[in-house]
């Protein structure tokens, strides 16, 4: 593989980013979009979900989901599994 063809086969593999939207996805049963809604600030997951994330990532709950951030938006947990 020469030097061109390494740097253009990055190009298709996912970013760190999208790579933990994904894993949040598949952890909680939820969509990429519901995820990124949480991420946006949109919508929060429930309080098991953020339990979850919370063990996942071994960072309290209360640091990811801070009550000022997690409680704006009571309306939705961002689940649009249809």
């Amino acid at each position: 593989m020469t030097l061109r063809e390494y740097y253009q086969s990055l190009k298709y593999q996912p970013s760190p980013a999208a790579t933990f939207v994904k894993e949040i996805a598949a952890l909680c049963n939820r969509t990429e979009i519901a995820v990124r809604k949480w991420l946006a600030g949109d919508a929060a997951p429930d309080a098991f979900l953020q339990e979850k994330i919370s063990a996942h990532l071994d960072i309290p709950v209360d640091e990811l989901f801070p009550k000022s951030v997690s409680n704006n938006n009571p309306r939705s947990d961002g689940d649009d599994r249809t």
